[in-house]
C-alpha cells in the first residue's frame, strides 16, 4: 500500500531541528557561561564564592599573596606589641607607685624614675651588693609588698648621721617608700647577712640637715634626680626640696 508523503511531518521535523540547537546552545552559552564568569567567578567568589573572587582574592589571593601573608603577620605582631605594651604600661604603674614630679620638683608627687645607663648602674651595684661587696656602703634595701606580702628589693645608700642610720629616697615618693610607710621596717642586706630593722618617717621640718649630709656624700651620684644645684645650698633651698625626699631612720 502506497503512502502518500506527509510534508506537514517533514516541516515540523525540520523546524523541530532548527528550534533545538537555537534554543539550548543560545540559552547555555549566554545564561550559563556569561553569567558565571561574571557573577560567580568574578563577582560571586566575594558574595557566593562570590564576594570571595572579586572582593578577597582580590585582597587575599588575587593580590598579591605575599602583602596579604605580610599584612596579616604585621597586624597580629602588631596587636602583640600593643598589648604587651599596655601590660607592661599597667605593670609599670603598679610597680613604680604613685607617679609625676618633674626631677627637682617637690611635694609628694615627685618620683624620678631610673632611665638609661642608669638602670645598668643600678643592676651592676645590686649584683656587687648581694654577693657581699659594697659601694661606698650600699645595701639591698628589702620591704614587704603592700599590697602582695613578698620580698621588694632595691639598692639604698643608707646615712650615717650623729650616730643614728637614716634612709634617704632621692627619687621621691617611690614604690619602696610607699611600702615602708605600710610595713614599718625591713632588711638591710649585704651578701648572705641580713638586718632586720624598724623604721619611722621623719617630718618635713627635720629633714634640711640631713639632707645636706646625705647630698655631700652622694650628691655625685643623685644630683641627675634634681633641677639646680644640692650641693652646698643654703637651708632655704633644702626645705623646698624636703616635701619630695622621704627620710626614715632606722631604729
Amino acid at each position: 500500500m502506497n503512502t502518500a508523503p506527509n510534508h506537514d511531518a517533514d516541516t515540523a521535523s525540520t523546524a523541530q531541528r532548527n528550534a533545538t540547537p537555537d534554543a539550548t546552545p543560545d540559552a547555555t552559552p549566554d545564561a550559563t557561561p556569561d553569567a558565571t564568569p561574571d557573577a560567580v567567578v568574578g563577582a560571586a567568589p566575594g558574595s557566593t564564592s562570590g564576594a570571595t573572587s572579586a572582593s578577597t582574592p582580590g585582597a587575599v589571593a588575587g593580590a598579591n599573596p605575599e602583602a596579604v601573608a605580610g599584612g596579616a603577620s604585621d597586624a597580629v605582631a602588631g596587636g602583640v606589641r600593643d598589648g604587651a605594651a599596655g601590660v607592661g604600661r599597667e605593670a609599670g604603674a603598679e610597680a613604680e607607685g604613685v607617679r609625676g614630679g618633674a626631677p627637682g620638683g617637690a611635694g609628694e608627687s615627685r618620683n624620678v624614675r631610673a632611665a638609661g645607663f642608669e638602670v645598668y648602674f643600678n643592676r651592676f651595684a645590686a649584683f656587687l651588693t648581694r654577693h657581699g661587696v659594697s659601694l661606698l656602703g650600699t645595701r639591698i634595701l628589702a620591704v614587704r609588698g603592700r599590697k602582695s606580702g613578698e620580698w621588694r628589693t632595691t639598692p639604698v645608700n643608707p646615712l650615717t648621721y650623729e650616730g643614728e642610720r637614716y634612709l634617704v629616697s632621692p627619687r621621691g615618693h617611690t614604690q619602696w617608700t610607699h611600702n615602708m610607710r605600710a610595713a614599718g621596717g625591713g632588711e638591710l642586706r649585704l651578701g648572705r647577712k641580713a638586718e632586720e630593722f624598724r623604721a619611722t618617717e621623719l617630718p618635713d621640718e627635720v629633714k634640711v640637715p640631713l639632707l645636706r649630709a646625705y647630698f655631700e656624700r652622694w650628691g655625685w651620684e643623685v644630683a641627675r634626680f634634681f633641677d639646680g644645684p644640692i650641693k652646698g645650698v643654703d637651708d632655704a633651698r633644702l626645705a623646698e626640696l624636703a616635701p619630695g625626699v622621704p627620710v626614715f631612720k632606722i631604729v
